[in-house]
Order: structure tokens, then C-alpha cells, then sequence
């Protein structure tokens, strides 16, 4: 069985040569994998994986779910050699969005031209 980190470079090159760029991707995943070696982790697991897209703390919940979307992918690919391997929950969130209040109030009656 492979590292994460050589699976991450495979992964990287199988897509680029579907065509895909990955140009955030592959960074983002390298980033994931030092992640994961810092937490002496051999597979990746739903907790770590939202606790590495969740940094930085000081950006919008937009780009948390873009790094989970990263990880939810190669944890796909990864998963087809490591069993172990959890993919993150689809539609995932830490903390629900704010909902906008709108009021209806009915519309105004339409006032007839006088002559």
C-alpha cells in the first residue's frame, strides 16, 4: 500500500492527464497530506478532513466547502485501495448560514390616471 502522499501525486497526474488542470487542487491537496503526516494519520478520516478544510479560520464557509470538495475527490480515488478510507459527507457545513428575512406586505393599490 502506497502513501497518501504518492496517492495524491497519482491522483494529481491521472486527472491532468484526463485534462483536468487541478492547478488549487494539487496544491491543496499537498497541503492536505502535510496536514494529515503532521496528525500521524494513514487514511483519511471525515474529522480530519473537515478540521484541514476549515483552516483558515478568517475566510468565507465558500472556501471551506471548495478545500472539502479537494479532499471528497481524492478520498473517492483513495478509497478504491484503502478501505479505511472515509469520504466526507456531501453538502457538509460546520455552521448553518444566516437566512435573509423578507416581509410581504401586499402591493399598493394602482392609482387611475384623472383626467
Amino acid at each position: 500500500m502506497n502513501t497518501l502522499r504518492q496517492a495524491v501525486q497519482e491522483y494529481v497526474l491521472m486527472r491532468r492527464d484526463l485534462g483536468f488542470k487541478l492547478h488549487d487542487a494539487g496544491k491543496g491537496l499537498l497541503d492536505f497530506v502535510t496536514f494529515m503526516e503532521h496528525h500521524r494519520a494513514s487514511y483519511i478520516t471525515q474529522a480530519l478532513a473537515l478540521a484541514w478544510a476549515q483552516q483558515p479560520s478568517n475566510v468565507q464557509p465558500a472556501h471551506w466547502a471548495r478545500r472539502l470538495s479537494f479532499v471528497r475527490g481524492f478520498a473517492h480515488y483513495r478509497s478504491a485501495t484503502d478501505p479505511r478510507t472515509q469520504i466526507p459527507a456531501q453538502g457538509r457545513r460546520s455552521a448553518p448560514l444566516p437566512r435573509t428575512s423578507f416581509i410581504w406586505a401586499p402591493p399598493a393599490p394602482a392609482r387611475s390616471a384623472r383626467w
